[in-house]
């Protein structure tokens, strides 16, 4: 569907591809029907941007149940459906009262049947001899087995062992079974190829080979093929877990590449290319407690990640473990625990806890003040973190104060043209605007700009920050149409860097909706304030302070049109 509708490949988080396939969508005429076919717990996450418009119906088909939604629950295969989908699998004779036999105390399970019918196809078993081995087992074969339409259930758990008893995984070369373990650690989607050779650290002259023993497992089907892009049967994941243990000493290197593919060197690259690896690394998490620094990392390289993507709860949440991990490894006042507390502060302010975040903020301050001299980095991006929130929470004289020492020490540690120079540069002059210094925060503004363009490049998310920044400088200065230009600029930017379902869009779409109203351009603004506010409730939920401004600001239009 991506590609029918030709779908830009600039768009890679699930709420931003899904928000453009509606848009599209919805400018169909006439009646019509969407379906969904086995929507899973990423359904989530989009299901705020449905229904679309009263012209379209929605029929997904799902392993799960959505709250949203009614549902219909759906029985098994019949007897015929179950012998047709078996023979579109095995070829090598015939016999419907076999695969009766077999697949009556399993409910004719749909997922059971394919699976048994490419394995034993592709063993070249006789059906007979299949009969007699799951005859020889002691599973008791006149009693149906509990099966329900929830994969994530007893289900799922009981067929990976029976099948694991029929088909033994022993007997598979080592490399596949190394294929398979490695799979079990991906999440429940369809990875590409050349991400393959990425996570499992394939070299070039172990492609071919790779490839081969890939296809064997499509053969059998215990892996899933969607032209070049696999996943592992769900059936084959739970026989995985039965039969090996997680073992960290087996996985570290997969963990070791996903941290290094979740990392950014935030004075060069753009997070966006890691947004990709976001499922990646919550598989990690959700399968091994922290009990590795390796781990501990990756986790809070993830977190980062989720916070430069909106996901601001998911952010928090992980950071608040990695704190607690790091408060009993290495105590209160460590450089360790002062890394965590300025990280979750800062997320705590991106959802609008001003008061929680600057309480951590202040102990990430105090530690640094401890393991660190006066004048030293650390120091002065923890004073820069600090002003921010207290700009927010309207202690402005706060704010200024420890934003120009920020500024200062950096100054003397870095030349005047360096990225973090104008990092400090930008949040003094948000400070020096809201105490009434125009002048001065547009000055400061300008040259942050001018640095950030010369080391990232026009299009880099920072540089659309630093634009939007000095548009709110011009509004107050009453320069409106700079005001305007900057902004729809940086909208661009922002659109091209992280789709157009974002806190981000949000907030730039406010802002040029506030100034639009101010230059009596209401169908402008109307259009700004209606599509900010969409944004805001899917990224933000109606509780974050932005969203209460955008609807403030909604009501405001509104009422002028």
């Amino acid at each position: 569907l991506k590609d029918n509708l030709q779908i830009s490949p600039k768009y890679q988080h699930t709420a931003d591809i899904s928000q453009r396939i509606v848009n599209i969508l919805n400018t169909f005429e006439g009646n019509n029907l969407l379906v969904l076919d086995d929507a899973d717990d990423e359904f989530n996450q989009i299901r705020r941007i449905l229904p679309l418009n009263a012209n379209w119906k929605i029929i997904a088909t799902s392993r799960f149940e959505f709250d949203s939604f009614p549902s219909l629950t759906i029985g098994s295969l019949t007897k015929n459906a179950t012998i047709e989908l078996f023979y579109k699998h095995y070829y090598l004779h015939q016999n419907d009262e076999i695969i009766i036999e077999l697949f009556e105390p399993l409910d004719y399970h749909a997922l059971s049947v394919e699976l048994f019918a490419k394995t034993a196809q592709f063993h070249k078993l006789p059906l007979t001899d299949l009969k007699k081995r799951v005859l020889s087992l002691s599973f008791d074969f006149g009693k149906k087995t509990n099966i329900n339409s929830d994969h994530s259930t007893v289900l799922i758990d009981n067929l990976g062992r029976y099948y694991e008893k029929i088909f033994p995984i022993d007997s598979n070369p080592k490399d596949e079974i190394e294929i398979l373990r490695k799979f079990a650690l991906l999440p429940s989607v369809f990875v590409e190829i050349n991400d393959l050779f990425k996570l499992f650290t394939i070299t070039p002259k172990q492609e071919e080979q790779f490839s081969y023993n890939l296809n064997r497992l499509v053969q059998k089907g215990w892996l899933s093929n969607l032209y070049t892009a696999y996943k592992l049967n769900p059936i084959i994941r739970k026989f995985i877990e039965y039969k090996f243990t997680f073992d960290f000493g087996f996985y570290e290197k997969q963990v070791t590449k996903v941290r290094h593919l979740l990392s950014v060197d935030t004075v060069k690259d753009s997070p966006v290319s890691t947004f990709k690896w976001l499922p990646f690394g919550q598989q990690i998490i959700d399968t091994f407690e922290f009990i590795d620094i390796e781990i501990v990392t990756l986790a809070n390289n993830l977190a980062l990640r989720y916070r430069d993507n909106g996901n601001f709860a998911a952010a928090r949440n992980i950071l608040e473990q990695v704190l607690k991990y790091d408060t009993k490894i290495y105590g209160d006042d460590s450089s360790m625990v002062m890394l965590s507390l300025a990280n979750l502060g800062n997320v705590l302010s991106d959802l609008g806890e001003y008061n929680l975040a600057a309480e951590y903020l202040e102990r990430s301050l105090n530690a640094a003040t401890k393991n660190y001299p006066a004048g030293h980095p650390k120091i002065a991006v923890r004073q820069s973190n600090l002003g921010i929130i207290y700009r927010d929470l309207g202690r402005v004289d706060e704010a200024i104060e420890l934003l120009e020492a920020s500024l200062a020490s950096d100054l003397i540690t870095y030349a005047k043209d360096d990225p973090t120079v104008a990092v400090r540069q930008s949040n003094l002059a948000l400070a020096y605007k809201d105490f009434g210094e125009y002048t001065k925060a547009r000055d400061l503004l300008e040259e942050s700009i001018a640095t950030t363009i010369k080391h990232y490049g026009k299009m880099h998310p920072r540089v659309a920050l630093r634009q939007s920044n000095l548009a709110l400088v011009y509004k107050a200065m009453g320069e409106y149409r700079k005001a305007v230009d900057l902004l729809e600029t940086a909208l661009k930017a922002d659109k091209e860097n992280f789709g157009e379902v974002h806190p981000k869009i949000a907030v730039r779409l406010m802002n040029l909706a506030i100034i639009y109203l101010e230059i009596s351009e209401l169908s402008r603004a109307k259009e700004r304030i209606t599509t900010s506010l969409s944004v805001a409730l899917v990224t933000l939920g109606e509780h974050h302070p932005d969203t209460e401004a955008i609807k403030k600001m909604y009501d405001k239009i509104y009422r002028v049109a």
